[in-house]
Parts: C-alpha cells; sequence; structure tokens
C-alpha cells in the first residue's frame, strides 16, 4: 500500500490533531520526530493514536482493566515497555526526563519496534496519564535512549 505520511514529522503532528486533548507532543518529540529517518512513518501515526485512544479509554472506563502493554497490544502490533531500569534512568537524568508545564516528568515507558540502525528502529517514550482525564505527554519520538550497558 501506498504510505499515507512521508515522514515522522509529519505523521507526528497528523496523530496529534486526530487525538485532539488525548496526545500531547512536547516540544523534544517534534523535534526528534523531525530528525528521525525511521522508514515507516505511517506506524508512528498509529502508534501514536493508539496511546491517545487508551488513555481517553482508560479515563472513560476509570481504568483498562488491563496493562496499557495488553491494552496497546490489542490495538495493533505495539511492543509497549512500561518501565526502564532505575539505574539507567538514574545514570541518563537528562535523557529520561523532559520539563512539561513547569514539571520534571520521567519518560521511562515506551513503544519500540525493531532494532538496529535508525531506519529500522523506532522508539516512542512517553508520560503515562497519572489520573483519569490527563494526556498521554510524548517525551520523545526516533532514536533509542542510553541504557546503562550502553551509550547509544
Amino acid at each position: 500500500p501506498t504510505a499515507r505520511f512521508d515522514s515522522v514529522l509529519e505523521a507526528a503532528y497528523a496523530a496529534a490533531e486526530a487525538a485532539g486533548p488525548w496526545l500531547v507532543l512536547h516540544e523534544r518529540a517534534i523535534r526528534t520526530a523531525g530528525e528521525s529517518h525511521y522508514v515507516d512513518p505511517d506506524y508512528v501515526y498509529e502508534a501514536l493514536v493508539d496511546l491517545a485512544h487508551t488513555a481517553r479509554y482508560s479515563s472513560n472506563h476509570q481504568g483498562l482493566s488491563m496493562s496499557w502493554a495488553d491494552f496497546l497490544g490489542q490495538l495493533g502490533s505495539h511492543d509497549f515497555v512500561p518501565n526502564t531500569s532505575p539505574y539507567t534512568i538514574e545514570r541518563y537524568f537528562a535523557d529520561y526526563h523532559i520539563c512539561h508545564e513547569g514539571e520534571m516528568r520521567c519518560i521511562q515507558a515506551h513503544i519500540r519496534q525493531g532494532n538496529g540502525s535508525a531506519h529500522e528502529c523506532l522508539r516512542i517514550y512517553v508520560v503515562q496519564p497519572r489520573k483519569p482525564g490527563d494526556p498521554v505527554i510524548i517525551g520523545q519520538i526516533g532514536a533509542h535512549l542510553p541504557i546503562a550497558d550502553r551509550s547509544h
């Protein structure tokens, strides 16, 4: 099938528009989406819209009755990882935190797709909603953040 989006950034903006208030693109997410050379921008759109749907559904139903990973897995072929090692987050604090509305927020949860080069690998790092009605905040789209046993 013909690709719907020409770039990751175009897909991210379209997803934010489609998702309305349930998806917030942090300025770092916009910057990293613009730098991303991931080969499947259409997947980025789907993943972002599904993240927003998960936040909306959880709010409307007072929870998901399952984990985010299971819920997102049912929506599409999303590999959602809710946590990153505390050692990694401590060691790479600046990489795993964004400032949102004057508060530092951790973007350890992520959707992962592929391995290897930047063309084949995608990570969408998020801040999950704290309470019903909160949106999902996208902190980074594109490259894998460093982890404790490697730097990139």
